[in-house]
């Protein structure tokens, strides 16, 4: 992957290159398997929502190249059902509320659920990285399930009811 140096140089190279930016219709997205009786509990999805800095996310992963999507998106681009203030407030960063939620729910000593993730870009390997570290600032684990997108979608499509995690990416 280039790194912000080659672009710059790059773009220092030849000074009728342009950089232009625009958002796409890709979107990251993380699920709750909200019929296992663990995740049933939406204390326990706040608090994983609480853990989550989805600004250091768009900074870390996208270099800054990114908004914020919320429970209900817009079909594409920057104008959503919530303004992104609005999903500010409903998906704040918090981690000490998010510990005592877990402790309220009996977990002070930390949790394990399964975190799948589809292999489909360097940007969501680093996302799902960056989130597994952020859950475990809060006493969450997530063992990591890695699939092939193919396989991924199977398993997401099955369902189940066992507390997991998944991260997909759509293009």
């Amino acid at each position: 992957t280039p790194s912000q140096r080659d672009f710059d140089d790059l773009m220092k190279s030849n000074p009728r290159l342009q950089h232009m930016r625009s958002l796409t219709s890709a979107t990251q997205n993380l699920y709750m398997q909200g019929n296992s009786p663990i995740l049933k509990d939406i204390r326990l999805r706040k608090a994983i929502v609480l853990a989550m800095n989805h600004d250091g996310l768009i900074k870390g992963v996208w270099d800054g190249n990114g908004i914020w999507r919320g429970p209900v998106p817009s079909a594409y681009g920057v104008n959503s059902a919530l303004s992104q203030e609005e999903l500010k407030e409903l998906m704040r960063y918090d981690p000490g509320e998010a510990r005592k939620l877990l402790k309220e729910l009996g977990y002070e000593k930390g949790l394990e659920l399964e975190f799948m993730w589809r292999t489909n870009s360097i940007e969501e390997v680093l996302a799902s990285d960056v989130i597994m570290q952020q859950m475990k600032q809060v006493g969450i684990t997530l063992r990591p399930q890695i699939f092939p997108h193919a396989v991924a979608r199977r398993h997401h499509q099955r369902g189940g009811n066992e507390p997991r995690l998944e991260e997909q990416q759509f293009l």
